[in-house]
């Protein structure tokens, strides 16, 4: 039997392209998912009033530290900013302006959190199946395959 599998042109591409297809629509349906996931998570940060006021608190006191400066009187903030608020430490380095804010700020990081931990496990467990873009690319080229198998059998070579 194994004779006459290693006698088949090309078995190996063609238990690949196979192999391939027959996990695409598993693979697809977890990007799927994950997708949804991710539209589902930019809607509700989209709505966030919480988040919109915890923007505001550090856009205000982002202008109050760089007034006079270049970067004072800001209409709005990075990401970036947003990610790094916890690196901005006091002189003292006792503490940084995200824990300066959420102790001046209770109420409102009280409701950002209530408001968003919910949305942020599902995204988590979404993003622990595995990396959206790796996914992608993994589906890309599970159909390379598949199509440079046709192809080849289409040319008479298979």
């Amino acid at each position: 039997a194994l004779a006459e599998l290693a006698a088949v042109p090309r078995i190996c591409e063609r238990l690949r392209a196979w192999l391939q297809l027959s996990d695409f629509d598993a693979h697809a349906d977890l990007v799927c998912a994950e997708i949804a996931a991710l539209r589902q998570a930019s809607g509700a940060l989209l709505g966030s009033e919480a988040l919109k006021h915890f923007i505001s608190l550090v856009l205000r006191y982002g202008n109050e530290l760089n007034a006079g400066t270049a970067r004072g009187n800001a209409k709005a903030i990075s990401l970036h900013a947003l990610t790094a608020l916890g690196a901005f430490k006091s002189a003292d380095n006792s503490t940084s302006l995200l824990r300066f804010l959420a102790d001046e700020h209770e109420a409102v990081f009280g409701a950002l959190v209530e408001e968003l931990a919910p949305l942020a496990h599902r995204v988590a467990e979404a993003g622990e199946r595995r990396d959206l873009a790796k996914a992608v690319k993994d589906a890309r080229e599970q159909l390379a395959v598949v199509v440079r198998e046709i192809a080849q059998h289409g040319n008479g070579r298979m």
